[in-house]
């Protein structure tokens, strides 16, 4: 049942943010204009994009389709949370010397101590296994 509840929320966390991006990358004009639904007089936030719509939908079928069980899907998620955040590390660290003015040694222990958390070394998964579970 939690389970249930949980997926139930993290999908609408990702199609709120994948509507939102999309308006957003309208916007900045790094995508071509599309049809944008509001779905609430009262609330700004409150759009539906057909075209991404069907696009969730059907890199969803895909990736369950691709993966066959679920525990191959929670291998990949995993490595893909890992990365995340060592991407992220990665642009604080650019953020820090480009836009902030931070010197090498003023951002550097920062850095380290995030990225230690996350190096790739300390991934529960390498990439072969997960091809290894993928294969079975």
């Amino acid at each position: 049942m939690l389970a249930t509840v949980a997926t139930i929320i993290a999908s609408q966390s990702i199609i709120t943010g994948a509507f939102s991006m999309t308006r957003q990358a309208i916007q900045l004009g790094w995508l071509p204009r599309l049809r944008i639904k509001q779905t609430s007089s009262e609330g700004y936030g409150q759009i539906y994009v057909g075209v991404v719509n069907w696009l969730l939908m059907i890199v969803t079928v895909g990736l369950t389709i691709g993966f066959r069980k679920s525990d191959n899907l929670a291998s990949a998620y995993g490595i893909a949370v890992s990365l995340t955040m060592l991407m992220t590390s990665a642009l604080l660290f650019i953020a820090m010397r480009e836009i902030w003015g931070w010197s090498v040694l003023a951002a550097a222990p920062s850095q380290a101590s995030f990225s230690s958390s996350i190096a790739p070394s300390s991934l529960p998964i390498s990439p072969r296994s997960v091809k290894a579970a993928m294969s079975r």
